[in-house]
């Protein structure tokens, strides 16, 4: 599943929000040169009600949220409006619509929003269920993920895949499986998966740092809770929740467990990420100079990998014209056995 995360600025509490949510209507927008107006709007979904929040433990906290969905329309390419002599489509073939699931939350008295979608759509969404007058300011949140957080994630499996992050947090990734990099012209894109990408790590274009890393989906465990998580620079995060493995959870299943997957992935996974990140970087155990080293050694490894798999496959030419030639030699002998089991029937 895709999410992305935003703030609801003007609110600090849950309840405060949960008021406007009962009470909200669908909107109507006019557009330019359009004729009718768009609707957009919250959603209740079957099982869950704004009026009663659901409830979740993580660690020695209760979180309370509200699930709902977002639904917008947008305007089709005006020029397929028409079929002929200027007739007019089908409402359906002239609109685009749009929903995703939504959930709020309160932490550290401020409200919280995760869209159940890529970035994009999960701004376009926002910004047309919660118009600014209304909701206030509705933004993405600084996730602080860099391009030098992801290699600093690299270096730590690669060279200490049984230590934790760091010394204070109960941090470990413990596999990586998966890169996404794209040329620095950004016209072409590359990615790797698999359990041994971080062995083979794509090309030695993308280590010479002609490719600019972009994402990058490690197995994070924080404590005894393990999940799979894609970390990219957009703002939009994936994670699997057939892959979680923990205690947290292991009673929720379907939306629910979804739903706290992606909060605990927020409150937990994401700020211990960058805490360890700084405390590395405080501690200059992390620098520019460190990732060009890291990168150095890397190509390095890569060489020596290639030209081990070339003398293999030399070696296994080698073997293959030694027994095509043992195999020239017994052909006639082979031919004769056969012949001696004609009447054996085969099926």
């Amino acid at each position: 599943m895709s999410f992305s995360i935003f703030e609801f600025y003007q609110y600090s509490t849950l309840q405060n929000i949960q008021v406007d949510l009962i009470a909200a209507q669908d909107i109507e927008r006019e557009v330019k040169g359009y004729s009718e107006s768009l609707i957009s709007g919250i959603r209740e979904k079957e099982g869950f009600n704004i009026q009663n929040p659901e409830t979740l433990q993580i660690e020695n906290n209760n979180i309370s949220y509200l699930f709902f969905e977002g639904y917008t329309e947008r305007v089709k390419d005006l020029k397929n409006w028409q079929i002929e002599n200027g007739v007019l489509r089908d409402r359906e073939d002239r609109i685009n619509p749009y929903q995703s699931n939504i959930l709020v939350f309160e932490a550290n008295s401020k409200v919280y929003g995760i869209v159940f979608s890529g970035i994009n759509r999960a701004k376009a969404i926002t910004k047309d269920c919660f118009p600014a007058e209304t909701w206030g300011h509705v933004l993405p949140v600084e996730n602080k993920i860099t391009e030098d957080l992801l290699y600093w994630i690299f270096k730590r499996f690669i060279d200490t895949p049984r230590e934790s992050l760091a010394t204070e947090y109960q941090l470990h990734v413990t596999a990586l499986e998966s890169y996404m990099g794209k040329t620095r012209d950004n016209v072409n894109a590359m990615r790797g998966e698999g359990s041994r990408i971080s062995t083979i790590l794509g090309t030695l274009a993308f280590l010479f740092n002609n490719e600019e890393l972009r994402a990058i989906r490690p197995a994070i465990q924080h404590g005894n809770e393990k999940v799979l998580l894609e970390i990219g620079l957009t703002g939009t995060f994936k994670t699997w929740s057939n892959a979680y493995r923990g205690q947290h959870f292991r009673t929720i299943t379907g939306q629910r467990k979804e739903n706290a997957i992606a909060i605990f992935i927020f409150l937990k996974i994401l700020p211990s990420l960058a805490e360890c990140y700084k405390y590395h970087k405080d501690k200059d155990q992390w620098s520019p100079q460190l990732k060009v080293d890291f990168l150095k050694r890397l190509g390095t490894m890569i060489r020596d990998e290639v030209d081990s798999v070339l003398i293999k496959i030399e070696q296994e030419n080698l073997d293959i014209d030694e027994n095509e030639g043992i195999l020239d030699s017994d052909y006639e002998e082979f031919e004769l056995e056969i012949e001696d089991d004609d009447d054996e029937v085969i099926e």
